[in-house]
Order: C-alpha cells, then sequence, then structure tokens
C-alpha cells in the first residue's frame, strides 16, 4: 500500500475574490493499487466584486523535498478488516476418480488441504448405499497441506464406492468415485457380479439375473439379493450351491418390491466376517406396470454350442417383450451368400418373464462358426436383440 503525501504551502497576501473551493481527496484505505482522488468542481460560481486587489509580497513559495516511494507490509490491524479468505479447499490427489482398486491390497490416498486446519481429516470408504467399510484420519503437514495415508482395501467388498475426505469443523468436503474390484490372479477367496451391470433395471414382479465367477465359496454357498430404498432393505433373497467357477442364478421380485434406487447383492459367507465376501451393484427397480422397460437376457452358464441333428434348449429372461414373443435364429454366415438360416424358434415368457426355447439343428447343418440371434420386438424402441458368435461341432 502506497501513500503519497505532498505538502504545499502557499502564502498569499491578498484577498481572493471571485474564486471557487476544491474538495480535499481523502486516501482510501488499502487500496489494490492507489489511485490519486479527483477533485469535484462546483457549479456555483461567486460574482466579482469591485474591491481593489493588494499587491502581492515577495515572499518565496516553499517547494517540497522529493521522497522516495515506500512499500509497506499490511499491519495486522490492516490484515484484520480485510476481507476474509474463503471455505478451505480440499482435495484427493490419490487415487483419481474412476480409478480401480483391488481389494485387499495396500493403496496410498493422498491429498491436500488449505489453509492447513488444526484438526485431522476424517478420510471415509463408503460402498452402495452409503455404508461405511472403512476409514482413516490423516493429520495434514504443518507447512504444506500435504497429507497421506496407506492402509489395505478391506478384502471383503467390491463394486463401486466413493472415497470422501472431510473435514469436521467445517463440513468442507470431497469425493471421488472409484471401483473395487476382486484380485483374480491369486487364488484366494473371491466373488465377483459381472451381470447386472452398474445402473441395470430390475422390475419388480419380474424375473431378475445374476452372473459371475466365484473361488472358494464358504460351504459352496451363494447368497443372491435384491436390495430396495437404497439398498437398506432387502426385497428377494435367494441361496444356490456352487463349488466354485462361472454361476447364473435368478430370482423374482414381489410385484409390490418398492421402486428407485437400490442394489444387486452376491455374497459368499458372514458379510461381517473377514473370510465372508460381496460384490454390490447399484441398480434402479422399475414398477410392474412400467411397459417401457424391456428386457431380453440369456441366461446360461457357457457359451452355446449345437451339434448337427440335436436339440439345443436355451433359456433365458424377456420382460415387457412386445406381443409377448423371443425369436431365436441360427445362421451361417458366408461369403458369397451372407446370412443362412440353419434353424429357428420362438418361445413365450411366462408371468415372470423366464422363457425356454428349443432349437433343433438338422443334419446336414454344416460346422464351424455361427451366429446366434435373439430378438424381441421388430424395429424402433421396443426391439432388442442378442447375438452371439456360437460353434457348431459335429
Amino acid at each position: 500500500m502506497k501513500h503519497y503525501l505532498i505538502f504545499l504551502s502557499l502564502l498569499l497576501t491578498v484577498s481572493v475574490v471571485g474564486c471557487q473551493q476544491q474538495a480535499a481527496a481523502t486516501p482510501t484505505p488499502f487500496p489494490t493499487v492507489a489511485t490519486p482522488a479527483t477533485p469535484a468542481a462546483t457549479d456555483t460560481a461567486v460574482p466579482p466584486t469591485a474591491t481593489t486587489l493588494p499587491q502581492p509580497t515577495n515572499t518565496p513559495t516553499p517547494q517540497p523535498e522529493p521522497t522516495d516511494t515506500v512499500i509497506t507490509e499490511p499491519t495486522a490491524e490492516a490484515s484484520e478488516i480485510l476481507p476474509e479468505s474463503e471455505e478451505p479447499v480440499l482435495s484427493i490427489e490419490q487415487p483419481a476418480g474412476g480409478d480401480t482398486l483391488i481389494a485387499g491390497q495396500e493403496v496410498a490416498i493422498k491429498g491436500q488441504v488449505q489453509p492447513v486446519p488444526e484438526e485431522p481429516l476424517l478420510l471415509r470408504l463408503t460402498i452402495t448405499g452409503g455404508e461405511e467399510v472403512w476409514r482413516d484420519t490423516p493429520v495434514p503437514d504443518p507447512d504444506t497441506g500435504q497429507w497421506t495415508v496407506t492402509a489395505p482395501i478391506p478384502a471383503q467388498f467390491t463394486g463401486p464406492a466413493q472415497l470422501t475426505a472431510q473435514l469436521a469443523s467445517s463440513g468442507e468436503a470431497t469425493a471421488v468415485l472409484l471401483n473395487l474390484a476382486a484380485n483374480l490372479e491369486e487364488d484366494g477367496r473371491f466373488i465377483t457380479l459381472d451381470t447386472p451391470i452398474p445402473g441395470a433395471k430390475a422390475v419388480a414382479g419380474f424375473a431378475f439375473l445374476f452372473e459371475g465367477q466365484i473361488n472358494q465359496p464358504l460351504d459352496d454357498t451363494i447368497v443372491l439379493a435384491v436390495l430396495a430404498q437404497d439398498c437398506q432393505d432387502t426385497t428377494t433373497a435367494v441361496n444356490i450351491t456352487v463349488p466354485g467357477g462361472h454361476y447364473v442364478g435368478i430370482t423374482i421380485l414381489p410385484e409390490n418390491a418398492p421402486t428407485e434406487s437400490g442394489c444387486a447383492v452376491a455374497r459368499t459367507g458372514n458379510r461381517d466376517d473377514e473370510n465372508g465376501r460381496e460384490a454390490r451393484i447399484p441398480i434402479t427397480i422399475q414398477p410392474a406396470d412400467d411397459t417401457n422397460t424391456i428386457i431380453l437376457q440369456l441366461a446360461e452358464l457357457t457359451t452355446p454350442q449345437f451339434t448337427p441333428g440335436q436339440a439345443t434348449e436355451l433359456n433365458g429372461i424377456a420382460i415387457h417383450a412386445p406381443n409377448n414373443i423371443v425369436a431365436l435364429r441360427l445362421e451361417v454366415d458366408t461369403p458369397a451368400a451372407g446370412l443362412n438360416l440353419i434353424t429357428e424358434s420362438t418361445a413365450v415368457p411366462d408371468t415372470f418373464g423366464l422363457w425356454t426355447a428349443v432349437l433343433d439343428v438338422p443334419a446336414d447343418a454344416p460346422t464351424g462358426e455361427a451366429i446366434l440371434t435373439i430378438t424381441v420386438g421388430e424395429t424402433g424402441d421396443a426391439y432388442r436383440e442378442i447375438r452371439l458368435v456360437v460353434q457348431i461341432t459335429g
């Protein structure tokens, strides 16, 4: 802050007649850039008089001494009246949003906060539904505001998660969305939920499909469940027996199941036990009469295979299929003629959307690669299609 004080003294022994008064500039405290005040001229003139003016004396006019510009730091008093700083800036620098963390492995979590608070931070890791599965309280560096935590990610849970850093006193918080994944490379206990995908829809009163992988299931048992009301209440659940490997399971939602946000859960063992494992995926539950929600799925443990002269049975789910028909076609793609039909069939979904179809493959069907197409509807928004590359072996 610069203050320029110019003192000018002028001694006159004359009577000033017909002069105009000039306003004095008042310094503005703590400007960002010092700006001299502009005198304001008055519009009212004083009429002249007939007074005879005396001659001025020869008194010399003192000239101001040049001074050096001095830049000073704001005083404590000045700082007190300056505007207060904004809310603390809190960030999570590592991991970044969208990163995948391996459950059970150690991870470094880093960030920064400014200004540096006197209190520690609160770090929370929550899974779908907001349930907390891990927390820590790092202390920021008093000079830089940097903070770091190195800790193992809980091994029990996989699926979408949120990491939140928070200041308790101000409520300031920041968060990143992460994905917790099972370690498939080690021969340890894990469970995955590959179907449904995050954001998938379930429909009250209809079947719901689960598909994934399991290694070392406790008691060879998996619990498959749909949780409603922000994943707080179990609306349906079923136990299936699986020794390990790929699994497929189906459960039926009640017709009066609460709608809106929920989650699909696949679990083995007690979720609160260190040996338990749970995969959790966020879903949306639609009302039973929402005919705009059209779902088509194939529910098979492996990719179907076909043999000339034999029939192959396929199973799946079709919800609100137009005309309540599922169409299946098995074709061979030839370079010369394009797709050649080998066999086709249709299926009618039951009350819960479950369907079964049988494809009879002719004895003279060519072997090799083929294309299986499953559809509902014909065109437009109601059309759904599943297309798989399969093998005809003989």
